[in-house]
């Protein structure tokens, strides 16, 4: 079906619909697309199953497969990619990276780096993405294999250095091809808008990591640590998670507690053969034992990162150095 000037002009494939001006124009022997909007699906020769609702969206593909785009230049630098989503205006993957796979991008100018990424918004949503709940990870002892106990724990974390700094928010946009998309569109309102948003992130300072120095720790330790994503090529940038940080300091937190345990033991034995005249050593050897524990402070600055400090193994009264 096509209602509009010059949609699906030239298409012999079937069960295609073209709503809109230039919608599916380009379009020989692809199957099943829905096009609607001004130049949606445009150059589409013969992808198979694509949507694109509003101008503009998925205007670039040609053989691309099972693209799903809504919102005006939504999924608009897809070429050759399969299995795509993009939900809001500019979003997914940037100019050059029209053959990525499996991507889904979701919220105005959010753009995947990298195939089989999933991405929510853009950097001008720093510390203003979440939700009421905590993010579920599927986390299931059947499927679970090669199960081993060798998460470093302390010799891991005490490489880490948390620091304070400020993202350069340009840059990140610069990087993503989302700056410069942002300089070609005539509205100029929405541009100002959107450069203002961009110093406001940079001028704010945060706390955190520094994946390179994450990953180099955790080198040095011989701990193959999935919580850090090595950019895949050129386009990518690195990321890191916080879910596998939480398994290598609540290990970190099990040393500590193992490393009190022991020691006390020891003191009590060492007490047996003359209580009263050992108590008082005792319980100063004790006491400087439990301060003499380094926390590291990679447990203590880091903020609400570490909430479960609190109560892991019982530590909570514990005064962690600064």
């Amino acid at each position: 079906m096509a209602v509009g000037r010059e949609a699906l002009r030239l298409t012999t494939g079937s069960w295609n619909v073209g709503v809109g001006t230039w919608a599916l124009n380009d379009n020989t022997t692809g199957t099943s697309n829905v096009a609607i909007g001004h130049l949606a699906l445009q150059d589409n020769t013969n992808g198979v199953s694509n949507v694109g609702v509003g101008v503009y969206t998925l205007s670039f593909n040609s053989t691309g497969d099972f693209n799903t785009a809504m919102g005006s230049h939504s999924l608009f630098y897809i070429t050759t990619g399969n299995y795509n989503s993009g939900l809001g205006e500019y979003a997914g993957p940037a100019a050059g990276n029209g053959a990525f796979i499996n991507t889904t991008a979701i919220g105005y100018n959010s753009t995947p780096s990298a195939s089989n990424r999933i991405t929510l918004g853009t950097v001008a949503n720093n510390n203003l993405t979440g939700g009421y709940g905590t993010w579920q990870n599927l986390s299931d002892a059947r499927f679970k294999r090669n199960v081993s106990e060798n998460v470093p724990g302390l010799a891991f974390i005490t490489r880490l250095r948390p620091v304070t700094y400020t993202m350069d928010a340009e840059g990140v946009d610069r990087f993503l091809g989302i700056a410069q998309r942002m300089d070609t569109i005539p509205d100029g309102e929405a541009r100002e808008q959107y450069r203002a948003r961009l110093h406001e992130v940079s001028n704010a300072t945060l706390t955190g990591f520094l994946a390179q120095e994450v990953e180099q720790a955790a080198k040095e330790v011989g701990y193959v640590f999935d919580g850090v994503h090595h950019p895949v090529d050129e386009h990518d940038h690195y990321t890191f998670g916080l879910r596998q940080f939480h398994c290598a300091t609540g290990e970190g937190c099990a040393g500590v507690e193992r490393h009190s345990t022991r020691t006390t033991g020891t003191d009590r034995g060492a007490t047996t053969h003359d209580r009263g005249t050992d108590r008082t050593d005792r319980n100063a050897r004790n006491h400087t034992s439990a301060m003499n524990i380094e926390w590291p402070k990679a447990i203590s600055s880091a903020g609400a990162q570490w909430r479960f400090r609190s109560s892991c193994f019982g530590l909570r009264t514990a005064s962690p150095r600064s």
